[in-house]
């Protein structure tokens, strides 16, 4: 029965940050379709719809006062089980810009880890979120909270079940690697995973995370230290003449 829930629980690490670093064809659903489109181009709207089902309303307007600095850009609204996330999508001569800021709802994010088997609860906010991408660089900045909540995850006649709390990541770069680093609100560390330049995902799990699955870790390791080590192929990345691994510059900080 402990192999069983080892075996769980490292399913549940690869999946978990598997689905934070995998490109976007990856996670999101191949049936994912805007329906009951209305309105023209510059100021419409349209249902979002993945898998049959409704994931909640999408909303844009043309920012006509941008074309005068030579950008074109709209401003969006996804309205979803209640909550609402909104922004700004932009382009211009050397790049493209994001920026995000409010709530999508657990029903909604659970449709796009579900190739994963994990259920999570709880509600995600998005705090003042930037994404630009400019001579091949992708950076990126803000928060993104999640409340905790109930998870259920698994793998074939598996199931798991267990109450998170509310915890922060950091997203950035080290050398040709992403890192994203899990702590407590507290800055307890929880976790870590690395994505390095040749697709491959390393995920380390602290003690005291393993303590809030309901798995204690046997031996005499301190509650930071790292004492599961999981790996998994995410995706192949074609070479670079440089020799950069990663033309992706993720930086900034993530609270989930």
């Amino acid at each position: 029965m402990k192999l069983v829930r080892w075996l769980l629980l490292g399913v549940f690490a690869t999946a978990l940050f598997g689905v934070a670093f995998a490109p976007a064809r990856a996670v999101v659903p191949p049936t994912a379709a805007l329906e009951d489109v209305r309105g023209p181009w510059w100021n419409g709207e349209a249902s979002v719809h993945a898998d049959g089902a409704a994931l909640g309303r999408l909303a844009w307007t043309l920012d006509v006062r941008a074309l005068f600095a030579a950008e074109a850009a709209l401003h969006w609204r996804f309205d979803n089980d209640g909550r609402r996330l909104a922004g700004r999508l932009a382009r211009d001569l050397s790049g493209f810009g994001l920026k995000a800021a409010g709530e999508v709802s657990s029903a909604t994010i659970d449709h796009f880890v579900a190739a994963y088997d994990i259920d999570l609860g709880g509600v995600f906010a998005v705090e003042n979120l930037r994404l630009r991408a400019e001579s091949g660089a992708l950076r990126a900045n803000g928060a993104l909270r999640w409340s905790g909540g109930r998870t259920l995850y698994g793998t074939g006649r598996q199931r798991g079940a267990v109450d998170l709390p509310a915890m922060r990541a950091t997203l950035h770069l080290e050398g040709d690697e992403a890192l994203l680093e899990v702590t407590t609100p507290a800055a307890q560390r929880l976790a870590e995973a690395r994505l390095q330049a040749d697709g491959w995902l390393r995920a380390r799990l602290a003690k005291r995370f393993l303590a809030l699955l309901d798995v204690p870790w046997p031996g005499t390791a301190a509650d930071d230290d790292f004492v599961l080590d999981v790996a998994e192929r995410c995706f192949e990345l074609p070479p670079e003449p440089s020799g950069r691994g990663l033309a992706v510059l993720l930086e900034g900080e993530f609270i989930c």
